[in-house]
C-alpha cells in the first residue's frame, strides 16, 4: 500500500535490520513437510483444454459439442515473497485507546519455488510505542518476536539483541519454498494520539519500487528501487546458491494501521437488485408495452470492509406516514418511471411478511412520502413500495435474501418514435440495535450493482457506512441523453447496461428499457417465423429471424472445419390486409446485398443495413424451399453474391434444371397465413461457431412469366433464417496466483512455480443474436455442461492434432471454485468416475481430477464464467 507524505512524517525508524540466513542449520526455521504430491518440475508444460455439450431446445437437433482453446503454462524457477498482516489484537478488546496493549502479527512467506534467505528490515511505526506488559503488570522487554514454522519463538528485545540474532543466523541455511514465519510486534498507542489517526506498524517498503507488478504493489514485487540502492527498509529475498531466480529477487510490504479510539462497528449491509422484463404487446404501439420489474433484497453476510464494519441484521427505519401514521418499517421503494403508469403488483409471489404499499406524493424522497396499502386511483401512483415490519416479524437476518417483490408498469405518453424508460430501486432500514428514528443511522442502497449500502467495492460511501441524503437521493435518476434518437442512452457510465445489476460506479446505476415501435408495413405482406408471420426483429419486420444450429461433432478443436448436417427452418407468410387478396405469392432466398435492395426497392435511403454481408454465406451452400409438395433448390454463388436456382427435384439437388421455377404459395386471401420450410445445407469445410444468415423474401409476383423475380415488386417482406454451426463459445484463460493472492494474467509466456496456483477461467458465451422483437426465434442453450477433465485427450476429428490434459498430474485442487448463480458444480475424484464425489467445493488439497459445471440455460448474448484453481505441486520437503 502506498503511503502518503503525511503518514511518513509520523513514522519512526526504530530497529536495525536482521538477515534470516542459515535458518535450518541454526535451528531457527525448522521446516515441516506440508505437501507430499509429486512435484511439478521446472520446464514442465501444464496443458488444459475444456469441452462442453448443450442442446438448443429444438427436438430435431441432437446434442451439440464445443471445445475451448488450449492453455499451456510452463513451470519455471522463480523467487517470491509475501507479507500478510492479521487484524490487530487489542488485548482488552473494544476500541483502541490510550494504554491498550496491541499485538501486530505479520506472516512472511516464501512463495517462490526455491529456497531463499529473507532480509528482515527495521520496522516503521506510526503513533505507536513499542511496549509489552505481562498479565501481572510487569514489563516484558521482548517487544518483537520471530516465530518459526515449527512454533519456535525468537524474541528480539532491543537493537543489541537484533545484532546478536543477526550474528547467530549467519551461515548457508535458508527458508524452503512455501514456508512462512511470523513477525510479531507489541506496543501501545503513543500518548497524545488524536482520535481518528492510525496506530500502525509497517514491515517492508515497496514505495520506491518503480516497476510495480500485479494488482497489489505491496506483494511479491521486484526489488528494483528507483534510487538504485538496496533499501535497508525492504523485506526481501536473498538468493542462495549459484543459480539466480528467473524473476530476480522479490520484496513485499504489509501495514496494519487501525484507527485510534475506534472499533469494528456492526452494520446492516443491504443490497437491492433490480431487473426488468419487457413485453411489447402490439409491436406497432409504444404505449402498451408492459414492463415487469423484479426486485430482490439481500442482507449481506460478508462485509466489503471487514476492518471497520461487521455484518448485522436489518431492521426498519422511520416512515413519515403509513396509513396515516408514522411507522417503523424496512422499505423497498421504486418510483414509477416517466413514460409509464403503474399497472399491478405480483401478489402471488409476494414473500411472507411483506406488504405492497403505494403513494401518490409528487416529488421529495421516499421516506417523506405518504404511503398507503390501499391502491390509489388509476394513473395517480407515483411510487410503489414493499414494507416489512421487523417488530412483528423480526429482523431480516444476515445472509437472508428476499425475492418476489415484483410490479408491472405500462408505457404511456411516449412519442411515436418511442423512448427510454429509466429508474432505480431503493431500500431503507436501520442496523439492528440502532435507532430507527435517527436519520443519521439510515441504511440505504440503490439498485444497479452488487455492492451494499452504496459502497464502491470495499470503499464505504462515508465513515458511517451509509450516506442517505433525502435532498439528493429521491430515487428519480437524472434524464439520460439520447441525441441520436435510437432509444438508447448515449452515455452508459451510470447505466446497468446488462439489466443484471453489474453496473459500476458510486451510488446506484440506472435500469434502462428501450421502447421502439414497429409499424405494420405498407407493402401489405408479412413473412416471418413459424406461426408469427408478422414477427419483428431488432429494427423492423424486414429483419425478424429464426435462429437454429447444426450439430457439432465431438473433438473438434477451435479452428477446425467440418461438414455440417442440413437443418430445416419453419417459416410462415400471411396477408395482413383487410380486403385485398395477395396474388401469386412467391418465395426465394436472397444474398444479404439483394436483401438490402429488396427491403425498399424504391427508396435507397430507407433500406435496411443488415449486420452481415455476402461473405457470411459459404460458397456452395444449398437452400431448399418447400411448400405443399413444391420444392426449389438453390446454390449460393459467392463470386456473384447470388442464390442460383438449380432444380425442383430434391432427390437430385446438384443436377441443374434450366426449367426450374421458384416456390409459389398461390393467392392469400385477407387474413390467410400459411407455413413453409427452408432447409440450409452448408458445404464441407465450414468453420464451427459460424453464423450463416439466409434472407428469405416473400413477394407478390404480378407477372411471373414475363417479369419474374422480386426486383420490381414493392409488395414484399423479408425474414432471416440464420444457421449457426454451434453457438456456445468456450474461451479459456488463466491467471497465475501467488501464495498471497497476487494475480498475474497468463498471456502465453508467463511461467508458474510450485506452490503457486493456476486459476483457470473458462468464459462461455452464447454468441447467437440477442436483439430481436416480437416473434423472432432466439437460440437458448439448454443443459449446458462444461467438462474440465485433467487427463482427457481431446481433438483428432478435424485439422488440428490431439491435445492431452495433464493438469491432474502436476497440480492439486485448491478451494476457490466459482460458477454462475443457479448452476451446479460436480467434483470427481478420478477422471473415469461417472458419479461425482460431491457438489460442494472440496477442501484445498483434495483429490479432484475432473470438474463439471452444469448450467440449466444460457440466453442469447449472455456469457458466464467457470473458474477453478489448481496449486502447482511441490515435492516432499527433505
Amino acid at each position: 500500500m502506498a503511503k502518503t507524505q503525511k503518514q511518513k512524517t509520523f513514522r519512526q525508524q526504530v530497529q536495525k535490520p536482521i538477515l534470516a540466513t542459515a535458518l535450518a542449520a541454526a535451528g531457527v526455521f525448522n521446516m515441516v513437510n506440508a505437501v507430499y504430491a509429486e512435484g511439478a518440475p521446472a520446464g514442465e508444460n501444464i496443458s488444459n483444454t475444456a469441452t462442453a455439450t448443450y442442446e438448443d431446445g429444438n427436438p430435431d437437433t441432437p446434442t451439440i459439442n464445443t471445445t475451448s482453446n488450449t492453455v499451456v503454462v510452463q513451470v519455471a524457477e522463480i523467487a517470491g515473497l509475501t507479507a500478510v498482516v492479521s487484524p490487530v489484537d487489542d488485548v482488552n478488546g473494544g476500541a483502541i485507546e490510550n494504554g491498550d496493549q496491541l499485538v501486530y502479527t505479520f506472516e512472511v512467506t516464501n512463495v517462490g519455488n526455491a529456497p531463499t534467505d529473507v532480509f528482515i528490515p527495521e520496522l516503521v511505526l506510526e503513533n505507536l510505542d513499542l511496549s509489552r506488559v505481562n498479565p501481572d503488570g510487569t514489563v516484558n522487554n521482548d517487544v518483537i518476536e520471530i516465530v518459526t514454522p515449527d512454533g519456535t519463538v525468537v524474541a528480539v528485545a532491543d537493537n543489541a539483541s537484533l545484532g546478536d540474532l543477526y550474528s547467530a543466523l549467519t551461515g548457508d541455511a535458508d527458508i524452503a519454498a512455501d514456508e512462512s514465519f511470523i513477525v510479531r510486534v507489541y506496543g501501545t498507542p503513543t500518548p497524545g494520539t488524536v482520535a481518528g489517526e492510525p496506530v500502525g506498524v509497517t514491515l517492508g517498503d515497496t514505495d520506491d519500487n518503480p516497476t510495480e507488478e500485479g494488482p497489489d504493489g505491496t506483494q511479491n514485487q521486484p526489488t528494483a528501487n528507483d534510487d538504485g540502492v538496496t533499501d535497508q527498509n525492504d523485506l526481501r529475498t536473498v538468493n542462495v546458491g549459484t543459480v539466480s531466480p528467473e524473476n530476480g529477487e522479490r520484496e513485499a510490504e504489509a501495514e496494519a494501521a487501525p484507527t485510534f479510539a475506534s472499533s469494528v462497528n456492526p452494520l446492516a449491509l443491504a443490497t437491492i437488485l433490480k431487473t426488468a422484463t419487457q413485453n411489447p404487446m402490439d409491436p406497432a404501439l409504444v404505449t402498451d408495452d408492459m414492463i415487469t420489474y423484479s426486485l430482490e433484497l439481500e442482507v449481506e453476510s460478508n462485509s466489503p470492509d471487514p476492518i471497520n464494519f461487521a455484518p448485522a441484521a436489518l431492521i426498519g427505519t422511520e416512515l413519515n406516514s403509513l396509513n396515516g401514521n408514522p411507522a417503523n418499517r424496512v422499505l423497498v421503494s421504486d418510483a414509477i418511471p416517466e413514460g409509464t403508469v403503474f399497472d399491478s403488483v405480483d401478489t402471488f409471489n409476494l414473500p411472507a411478511g411483506w406488504t405492497p404499499v403505494y403513494t401518490n406524493t409528487i416529488g421529495g424522497d421516499a421516506l417523506s412520502a405518504v404511503w398507503t396499502d390501499t391502491l390509489p386511483a388509476t394513473g395517480t401512483v407515483t411510487r410503489v413500495g414493499f414494507v416489512y415490519d421487523p417488530v412483528a416479524e423480526g429482523p431480516i437476518a444476515v445472509g437472508e435474501t428476499v425475492t418476489g417483490l415484483n410490479f408491472t408498469v405500462v408505457t404511456s405518453d411516449l412519442p411515436a418514435s418511442g423512448g427510454i424508460i429509466e429508474n432505480i430501486a431503493q431500500v431503507f432500514g436501520t442496523t439492528e440495535g440502532g435507532d430507527p428514528t435517527d436519520p443519521d443511522q439510515i441504511i440505504y442502497d440503490e439498485s444497479g450493482d452488487q455492492d451494499p449500502n452504496n459502497f464502491e467495492g470495499a470503499v464505504p460511501p462515508d465513515p458511517s457506512g451509509s450516506d442517505y441524503d433525502p435532498l439528493v437521493d429521491t430515487g428519480i435518476p437524472d434524464e439520460l441523453d439520447d441525441d441520436n434518437n435510437d432509444n438508447q442512452p448515449d452515455d452508459t457510465t451510470d447505466v446497468d447496461t446488462g439489466n443484471d445489476n453489474t453496473g459500476t460506479g458510486p451510488d446506484g446505476e440506472i435500469n434502462v428499457v428501450s421502447v421502439t415501435p414497429t409499424a405494420v408495413p405498407d407493402d401489405g405482406i408479412f413473412n416471418g417465423t413459424e406461426g408469427d408471420a408478422d414477427a419483428v426483429g431488432p429494427t423492423s419486420d424486414n429483419d425478424d429471424f429464426t435462429n437454429l444450429s447444426t450439430t457439432v461433432p465431438v473433438d473438434l478443436l477451435p479452428g477446425d472445419t467440418f461438414d455440417p448436417a442440413a437443418v430445416t427452418f419453419d417459416n410462415s407468410v400471411s396477408n395482413p390486409l383487410a380486403t385485398t387478396t395477395l396474388v401469386d405469392v412467391t418465395l426465394e432466398p436472397l444474398s444479404p446485398s439483394e436483401a438490402e435492395f429488396a427491403s425498399d426497392p424504391l427508396d435507397p435511403t430507407n433500406r435496411i443495413s443488415y449486420p452481415f454481408d455476402d461473405d457470411d454465406i459459404p460458397d456452395g451452400t444449398l437452400v431448399t424451399i418447400e411448400f405443399s409438395g413444391q420444392a426449389a433448390v438453390y446454390e449460393y454463388d459467392e463470386a456473384n453474391d447470388t442464390f442460383d436456382l438449380i432444380t425442383n427435384d430434391t432427390s437430385n439437388p446438384t443436377v441443374v434444371d434450366p426449367a426450374a421455377v421458384p416456390v409459389n404459395v398461390g393467392d392469400l386471401a385477407p387474413g390467410d397465413e400459411v407455413g413453409y420450410t427452408v432447409t440450409i445445407d452448408l458445404p464441407l469445410g465450414t468453420e464451427q461457431l459460424d453464423s450463416v444468415p439466409v434472407p428469405i423474401v416473400a413477394f407478390t409476383d404480378d407477372d411471373p412469366t414475363a417479369s419474374p423475380g422480386y426486383q420490381d415488386e414493392t409488395t414484399n417482406n423479408i425474414t432471416i433464417d440464420r444457421l449457426y454451426t454451434g453457438f456456445m463459445e468456450l474461451t479459456k484463460a488463466a491467471n497465475i496466483i501467488d501464495a498471497d493472492g497476487n494475480v498475474t494474467p497468463f498471456t502465453g509466456t508467463e511461467a508458474t512455480a510450485p506452490g503457486e496456483s493456476i486459476e483457470y477461467v473458462l468464459t462461455y458465451e452464447n454468441i447467437s443474436e440477442s436483439l430481436g422483437g416480437s416473434g423472432s426465434v432466439l437460440l437458448t442453450a439448454t443443459d449446458f455442461v462444461i467438462v474440465e477433465d485433467g487427463t482427457a485427450t481431446i481433438g483428432g476429428a478435424g485439422a488440428s492434432p490431439t491435445t492431452t490434459n495433464n493438469w491432474a498430474e502436476f497440480t492439486t485442487h485448491e478451494q476457490a471454485t466459482s460458477a454462475e448463480s443457479g448452476t451446479t458444480v460436480n467434483y470427481y475424484t478420478l477422471s473415469a468416475d461417472t458419479t461425482p464425489a460431491g457438489t460442494v467445493d472440496p477442501a484445498s488439497g483434495s483429490q479432484v481430477e475432473k470438474y463439471e459445471n452444469v448450467v440449466p440455460s444460457v440466453a442469447p448474448g449472455v456469457s458466464g464464467e467457470f473458474t477453478f484453481r489448481r496449486m502447482v505441486n511441490e515435492g516432499p520437503t527433505p
